[in-house]
């Protein structure tokens, strides 16, 4: 990330840089460094895909405590559609660097994905047993800083960072024997949802389409905090299925300024 900003830090120099020297300083259309919209209040509202980063094994205990606990590799992560809805307010300012700031409330629901696995009885490498899948979903709101890191023409290449809470559910759990395996009893996990601290950051583009609607691709790291099932049944009663809710995600944003 910090390489990636340089980088584009340097290529807004030379772009301001090069567009100084054959465009004269009188010129209205020269953007770059040129008077920005006034403030404003905006909305927007978006799409995107989330590609989730769980923990690659979480291990389960069973009763009684002698057992060596069962372990849940994951062989499949999630690849699932967004729903994103904001409200906020940009400023600007009339330099070259950092010409635009927002602050804004973001929405974001994410539509419920597979993940899917194996199971190491008693952690034993050599016994990989079953298969299993379960569901998980998320319902994030955070509070947004993003920072445009200079004019290229339309495009404004950005920085993004937000924190909040997110919504986090996991259910439908269920299991399957492996060729030639004797079915066992299913752990039987139930449904579970918690309230947890969520951080993202990441960076994008933006691009005036026109001065009071602007459109944005970004990606965004998020780890949102543990999710988890309801715990088991029999000889696992005493546990849960839980671990770290993280993604990778990209987003595509319509946003609409009231004022302009």
């Amino acid at each position: 990330m910090k390489r990636m900003i340089i980088a584009t830090l340097l290529l807004c120099c030379y772009q301001s840089t090069f567009a100084a020297g054959i465009i004269p300083d009188d010129d209205d259309d020269f953007i770059a460094g040129s008077a920005m919209p006034a403030g404003s209040w905006f909305a927007g509202f978006g799409f995107g895909a989330d590609f989730t980063d769980l923990d690659d094994s979480t291990s389960v205990k069973r009763m009684p405590a002698s057992i060596p606990p069962d372990k849940f590799l994951v062989k499949k992560q999630a690849e699932v559609g967004t729903v994103n809805l904001l409200f906020g307010y940009q400023g600007s300012h009339n330099r070259r660097f950092f010409p635009v700031y927002s602050f804004f409330v973001g929405y974001t629901y994410s539509v419920p994905g597979k993940i899917h696995g194996d199971v190491e009885e008693f952690s034993d490498p050599t016994k990989v047993n079953y298969s299993y899948e379960y569901e998980v979903s998320r319902q994030t709101l955070q509070f947004f800083g993003k920072f445009d890191l200079c004019e290229m023409g339309r495009f404004m290449p950005f920085i993004i960072g937000g924190l909040g809470g997110s919504y986090n559910r996991a259910d439908d759990y269920s299991e399957t024997a492996k060729p030639g395996v004797t079915p066992r009893n299913s752990p039987g996990f139930g449904d579970d949802n918690e309230f947890v601290f969520a951080y993202s950051f990441g960076g994008g583009f933006d691009f005036k389409a026109y001065d009071n609607i602007w459109l944005s691709l970004g990606y965004l790291y998020g780890d949102f905090g543990d999710v988890q099932t309801g715990k088991g049944v029999a000889t696992f009663s005493t546990d849960r299925l839980k671990t770290e809710y993280k993604a990778h995600t990209i987003v595509f944003n319509a946003m609409y300024f009231f004022h302009r």
